[in-house]
């Protein structure tokens, strides 16, 4: 990404434009903010009680497939639930206690 601003800004300095300082800065925030959006964030859906997970629960990968979806209790993820891969697919089914999977559970 470095070497790809550095020959932008050589572009700019030599055809001698004034605001190339201005445009190769507008053009590395917009490569710095394409690059986080790709990184793994979480959405959730669901209910709070004194701002933590109570309930059922849907969390989402950034690209919008389901990440996890179950019961939540005090924050973390406590009794049933499916834990998905980024790509949608079911990893596990089964009982969780304090975010971690328990038991064996179906794969």
């Amino acid at each position: 990404m470095i070497k790809f601003i550095i020959e932008i800004k050589n572009f700019f300095i030599n055809y001698q434009f004034h605001e190339s300082i201005n445009i190769i800065i507008i053009i590395f925030l917009i490569l710095n903010k394409m690059s986080k959006s790709s990184e793994q964030k979480e959405i959730k859906e669901g209910d709070y009680k004194n701002d933590k997970s109570e309930g059922k629960k849907i969390l989402y990968y950034e690209n919008g497939n389901k990440k996890y979806e179950g019961d939540y209790k005090n924050g973390h993820q406590e009794g049933k639930g499916i834990l998905y891969d980024k790509d949608g697919n079911k990893i596990y089914e089964g009982d969780f206690k304090n975010n971690k999977s328990e038991g064996n559970g179906i794969d």
